[in-house]
């Protein structure tokens, strides 16, 4: 019926796993668990070992790393099942009816939905830590808002969807690093009317990254951006921050906004602040532009 698959890095992935696996054994269906470490070489692998020791469950290393996309897709090749359960490492859930949610929306007559999106909350609120406040303001929306556009809240970190959907579409591969690869995977879905739901189901996001590492991960996931656009896999509609970028373009202010560029990171960095965060994206990606166009 399930399987459930969990990409790590560097992350002891073991107490979510455990409970997983105990609601899953509470709903008597047929389960696996899957846990691939991409290639961390993490001293933290000795306790995702401890998967190994539990029913239907497997946690393996691999010996280099193959990025986020083609984890997620070696996870589903290796998969058993007619459902995946993507969940990202650092969740717990919410409640301890979460697989018995998901169970239920598969068994469910006349189901015409090929996924399922339960959501992510932050257990903890911080005006000091950007992560947090860039989740809980721009990622923990209500599923009645989510649905009204289901496709732009399309997140990886807890998504329930069929097998054979995967095998039509799979992760974009040439994206290797943080970033944009589950909005590319939720476009596909669209453009072949794959119908999406998203539930109230959430799992915790327990990994949050200080500042200065999480603005280092946003660089990651902007080069994407911008390699998305050049390759139209994005359009300016399916971003907020595109939309800006091409206004900015067509009124000249890229040159400022490069200038500015380290003044809104240190701002972004110092105060938490959402604001200089947006701007620090926008400006960057008018950086990244330029090096691109310097290129050609």
């Amino acid at each position: 019926m399930l399987s459930v698959l969990i990409p790590t890095y560097n992350y002891n992935s073991f107490p979510f796993v455990k409970e997983l696996h105990k609601q899953l054994i509470e709903e008597k269906v047929d389960f696996e668990i899957i846990c691939l470490d991409d290639g961390s070489k993490s001293i933290l692998n000795i306790k995702n070992k401890k998967t190994n020791s539990l029913s239907f469950a497997n946690f393996e290393e691999l010996t280099t790393n193959i990025g986020r996309s083609a984890i997620r897709n070696l996870l589903a090749k290796k998969a058993t099942y007619k459902w995946l359960l993507f969940l990202d490492a650092d969740g717990f859930p919410v409640h301890d009816n979460f697989i018995k949610l998901y169970v239920e929306k598969i068994k469910e007559p006349n189901n015409k939905f090929s996924g399922f999106i339960g959501g992510r909350v932050h257990k903890v609120e911080s005006e000091k830590n950007l992560r947090i406040k860039f989740g809980i303001e721009r990622e923990e929306v209500s599923e009645d808002l989510r649905n009204e556009n289901p496709y732009r809240y399309f997140f990886t970190s807890n998504i329930l969807f069929k097998k054979s959907v995967f095998n039509e579409i799979q992760f974009n591969e040439k994206l290797t690093g943080y970033g944009y690869e589950d909005l590319v995977f939720g476009n596909e879905m669209r453009a072949l009317n794959h119908k999406v739901f998203h539930i109230n189901n959430p799992v915790y996001h327990l990994q949050i990254e200080d500042n200065t590492v999480f603005i280092n991960k946003t660089k990651q996931g902007l080069n994407n951006l911008l390699f998305l656009k050049k390759q139209n896999l994005l359009k300016e509609n399916d971003v907020k921050l595109l939309s800006y970028f091409n206004k900015i373009n067509s009124f000249g202010f890229q040159k400022t906004m490069i200038k500015l560029k380290d003044f809104f990171i240190r701002k972004a960095i110092e105060t938490s602040s959402l604001f200089y965060y947006d701007l620090f994206k926008l400006s960057y990606l008018c950086y990244l532009k330029e090096k691109q166009d310097e290129t050609k």
